[in-house]
């Protein structure tokens, strides 16, 4: 939602968090909620939300092949870009430059590495998916087989 969102008595204030709704920035406003409550706090205030269905499932495919996180076990997504349409999907992480904070609070601070569940350190990485090989959907039908 940018400066040229027109939204009932929104204002975009650059300096204070973009979009301002009731004075407040979106985030603050919507707050921690299910995505539902905050689509629903959002239309209230006259934000139109796009939706889209669900094409990949990202979380269930890498859980599918490795329940450990020992294939793919970056916490964040960083980005996603598809080179042919959607055949391809490559996904980058966001590893935090591998930090995961500071160890102590007092001077000389030393740096917590950011560590992956596998064990391994959280660099850079890029996934590439092809949409064409992914597993084919179930589905499920009820069959009425009537003997004699």
């Amino acid at each position: 939602m940018g400066p040229g969102a027109n939204v009932p008595g929104g204002v975009h204030r650059a300096d204070a968090g973009g979009l301002q709704l009731d004075g407040k920035p979106v985030e603050t406003l919507v707050g921690v909620s299910s995505d539902v409550a905050a689509v629903d706090k959002l239309r209230s205030l006259g934000v139109t939300v796009a939706s889209k269905p669900l094409k990949l499932d990202l979380g269930a495919l890498l859980t599918e092949l490795n329940d450990r996180g020992e294939f793919f076990g970056h916490d964040k997504i960083e980005g996603l870009a598809t080179p042919d349409g959607g055949k391809t999907l490559v996904v980058a992480n966001d590893s935090d430059f591998g930090l995961a904070g500071i160890e102590s609070q007092t001077p000389p601070f030393k740096l917590k590495p950011k560590v992956l569940a596998s064990g391994r350190p959280d660099t850079g990485e890029f996934l590439v998916v092809d949409t064409t090989k992914l597993p084919p959907q179930t589905r499920q039908q009820t069959v009425s087989v009537k003997v004699g």
